[in-house]
């Protein structure tokens, strides 16, 4: 597993700016078609897998921000709090 976690990250760092912002948008666009947010039942397991998932993206954009250009790391923080915002409604569910 640790293996698999340094590939993506060593992948997400070699991403240019616009790759990074574009993958994360993805991401979210992919969350949002496959009824993220939208009523749909979710059990408590992937809620907690995608609670760990964002608060990990969050971490990482935190930690190569320096590398970055602050407008990108700016909107990429903004994605990724909105992304955890909906995962804290569902946990409320």
């Amino acid at each position: 597993m640790t293996n698999k976690i340094k590939e993506k990250a060593d992948k997400m760092r070699s991403m240019t700016d616009n790759e990074l912002v574009a993958y994360v948008e993805n991401r979210v666009q992919k969350a949002r078609r496959e009824g993220f947010n939208q009523g749909k039942s979710l059990k408590q397991k992937d809620i907690d897998n995608l609670t760990r998932s964002v608060v990990d993206m969050h971490d990482y954009i935190i930690d190569i921000s320096q590398a970055i250009k602050y407008d990108y790391s700016d909107n990429l923080i903004c994605l990724i709090d909105d992304i955890h915002t909906l995962t804290t409604k569902l946990n409320r569910r």
